[in-house]
């Protein structure tokens, strides 16, 4: 379902006003959902649109263990506030 939405974004007049709305759903979905995120890296070819937003959720998961590593940020959801 992510594959078409995002492909629809590209491809059909007018869908484009949805690109934000469907960008946060793969993204929100691919963050909480490792099974998912995981079986879309495996097969990249399969969804290629998908892939684009993988390899920005992976990377900013990346930035946050890299820099709660560095103790600069704290892991998400365990800071005080």
């Amino acid at each position: 379902m992510l594959q078409v939405g995002l492909t629809a974004v590209h491809r059909l007049p007018g869908f484009e006003n949805n690109k934000e709305s469907w960008d946060s759903s793969t993204k929100d979905m691919l963050e909480h959902s490792p099974g998912v995120l995981e079986e879309i890296l495996n097969h990249r070819a399969w969804w290629p649109e998908v892939t684009l937003i993988v390899d920005d959720v992976k990377r900013r998961q990346g930035a946050l263990e890299q820099s709660a590593a560095d103790g600069k940020t704290p892991p998400p959801g365990t800071h005080d506030s």
